[in-house]
């Protein structure tokens, strides 16, 4: 996967002109496949807010994989202190609001166009984490659901490490064609690694 380092946007916005032709052209980049990497968050983050959720004891990892918030239904999970929920709930739909505004001008041909999805905290570390094969992020995995299929929509994810100390690092594979081609036939899944419509994406 192609690496790309942006410097040319900011938590304030776009440094410089010409931000119409460098939005398409980073649209352009993610259709490709591409990663977008900010050294800083694009986005405001308030150091208050920060500080409280790495703060939060995490509760048992097995129960308790992430802190989630569906920004359109306003609705918080996997809080396991309801002492701090209303805090908590308020941090997660500022994050929310935050990406969805950063993405509607950072992306401009996306704005109006995609729907949000879960905003998490991940306040344990996947590695070493007692959970199920099927529940791990630390093993190759397709980020598809059968609980949420995308019905032919693509995924478009935004991480933000909030730890102060230690990078988030995140392994990607090659995109889901070339996958295909070389663990389908393996699997019993041969149909699948015919080219079809969805084949770019």
């Amino acid at each position: 996967m192609a690496w790309l380092t942006i410097e040319d946007y900011r938590a304030g916005g776009w440094v410089g002109r010409d931000a119409v032709e460098r939005s398409r052209a980073y649209c352009a980049r993610l259709e490709e496949g591409a990663i977008l990497y900010f050294s800083t968050p694009p986005f405001d983050l308030i150091e208050n807010d920060v500080n409280f959720l790495l703060s939060l004891k995490p509760a048992d990892s097995r129960l308790h994989k992430n802190i989630s918030y569906r920004p359109e239904s306003d609705v918080l999970r996997g809080l396991a202190d309801d002492s701090n929920k209303s805090r908590v709930h308020e941090i997660m739909r500022k994050y929310a609001a935050a990406v969805r505004g950063f993405v509607e001008d950072f992306l401009a041909p996306y704005a109006g166009r995609f729907e949000m999805d879960y905003a998490s905290y991940r306040h344990v570390e996947e590695e070493g984490r007692d959970l199920s094969l099927h529940k791990r992020n630390d093993l190759l995995h397709v980020d598809a659901f059968p609980s949420r299929p995308t019905r032919g929509a693509r995924i478009l994810r935004v991480f933000t490490n909030v730890n102060p100390a230690k990078d988030r690092v995140w392994v990607v594979a090659e995109r889901f064609p070339e996958l295909a081609a070389r663990f389908a036939c393996h699997a019993g899944l041969a149909k699948y690694t015919r080219r079809s419509t969805w084949a770019g994406l």
